[in-house]
């Protein structure tokens, strides 16, 4: 099992994505069973999480487990511009809703601020390790090792990352309409430029951890927006019946935050070494480790 694991790349990169998108569609099922909504919410993407780890155990080693100060403050100072970003969205959508929101919060706004601090970390857990560390690795492993190569991986991953987060809306089919493929594209590319971002960061710090722990900051503070508004604005992707002086902010707003973030990755990405960047191990790999020790 291990050996097909190392060795098919695609193969283990389609399993798994087709797992993760059959479950999270019976999703609501899941929930019901466990009667809170969250918290199953919670544990289904910690299982999922888990699974996406143990399997980059196999194909990448501990090595990219080991937590480093280093990587975590660059993955930080790398992550500044998403996070502020978001903090942006999150005081105009908050100012757009009330002009004194704390005014607004219940009681247990604390209990709700803490489970949506679990529901990021678990949606980090599962995301990166999927993302990053499954699909971009994958693809890094079976592309030419240049750096069109490690462009291509990168892209495509994110594009796909992107594409994942609005494809329920492609299930419905009153969201086809042109404010709604505006706003999926806009969905695709927004959430894409952060996928970028983590990959680059991903491959130049090798280390999952950093990129799960920016993923969770990030999602934190967009879940904030439901006790700061008293659930009154949602964060979804898609929204029925936008106006389309609403959709051209939304365009301005969605490439404000989303440009930033591709410049910053492609910075990056431009000093990464493709041949340090191959973290899927493979038997071929060990056996020419194994040769050149011996010479």
């Amino acid at each position: 099992m291990k050996k097909i694991i190392q060795e098919k790349p695609i193969f283990v990169i389609s399993i798994l994505l087709m797992i993760s998108m059959v479950v999270l569609y019976f999703e609501g099922y899941f929930v019901h069973i466990i009667g809170h909504g969250y918290l199953g919410s919670i544990l289904l993407r910690m299982v999922l999480g888990v699974i996406m780890l143990s399997t980059l155990h196999i194909v990448a080693g501990k090595e990219i487990f080991l937590w480093s100060k280093k990587s975590g403050r660059y993955a930080f100072l790398c992550g500044i511009v998403p996070l502020i970003s978001n903090i942006f969205v999150l005081t105009i959508r908050v100012i757009e809703t009330y002009q004194n929101p704390f005014r607004r919060l219940h009681d247990d706004w604390w209990c709700k601020a803490l489970v949506f601090l679990a529901l990021a970390l678990m949606i980090g857990l599962f995301e990166e390790g999927l993302f990053r560390g499954i699909i971009v690795n994958g693809l890094v492993k079976v592309m030419p090792k240049t750096k069109a190569g490690l462009y291509k991986a990168i892209i495509i991953s994110s594009i796909l990352f992107g594409f994942v987060h609005i494809m329920w809306y492609l299930l419905d089919a009153e969201y086809y309409s042109l404010s709604g493929i505006v706003q999926m594209m806009m969905s695709i590319f927004k959430i894409g430029s952060i996928g970028m971002l983590l990959a680059s960061i991903y491959f130049k710090t090798k280390n999952i951890w950093a990129c799960i722990l920016l993923h969770a900051m990030i999602d934190f503070i967009l879940f904030l927006i439901n006790p700061l508004t008293g659930g009154v604005v949602s964060h979804s992707y898609v929204e029925k019946g936008v106006s389309e002086s609403a959709l051209v902010i939304s365009a301005l707003v969605t490439a404000i935050v989303s440009i930033p973030n591709a410049i910053i990755a492609i910075r990056i990405m431009r000093k990464l070494n493709p041949e340090e960047c191959v973290m899927w191990k493979s038997n071929d790999i060990d056996k020419e480790d194994a040769l050149e020790a011996v010479s």
